[in-house]
């Protein structure tokens, strides 16, 4: 049996954490974009199925992101977690697709894991994300002392 939470606006219809501590499968519904609702159900242990958003959403075709200081195009409700969680905690899947969907949810209705991996894989994602990108690597802490340009404090005045 699988429980499910579902996302829809910025609601969430599970009431409490408690709920999503007891459920298996967080379901996002396409809206808000990058919410933290999908982060806070792994963080509680529950699998997330990520709506992939065809053709991705922008600020020229959806009005949502008109007048928006953002030129991204985003490819699912949630990229972050698409992108640095993926399978098997996220599955990003085509809602219109039912033999998609279906696949996704025996996949996860067979997947057997302790409740308390959602923060491990929160932290692994978050850390690792230090390390992408043009070779640029982020010490943790940082080995020296990160300092505002000179004349940032004039140009917050």
């Amino acid at each position: 049996m699988i429980t499910i939470t579902v996302q829809y606006s910025s609601c969430i219809i599970s009431l409490s954490c408690v709920f999503l501590q007891e459920a298996k499968l967080f379901i996002g519904l396409g809206f808000p974009y990058e919410g933290p609702a999908p982060l806070e159900a792994i963080a509680n242990g529950c699998f997330f199925l990520n709506p992939k958003l065809t053709p991705p959403v922008n600020r020229v075709n959806t009005k949502f992101f008109t007048g928006k200081p953002t030129l991204r195009s985003l490819s699912s409700q949630n990229p972050y977690t698409e992108e640095f969680i993926s399978e098997p905690y996220v599955f990003t899947i085509d809602a219109s697709n039912s033999d998609e969907m279906d696949k996704a949810v025996k996949k996860i209705s067979q997947l057997s894991v302790s409740k308390d991996w959602g923060q491990r894989v929160l932290l692994n994602s978050f850390i690792s994300g230090f390390h992408r990108g043009g070779g640029e690597t982020w010490d943790i802490p940082p080995q020296k002392k990160i300092s505002p340009p000179k004349d940032f404090a004039h140009s917050i005045i």
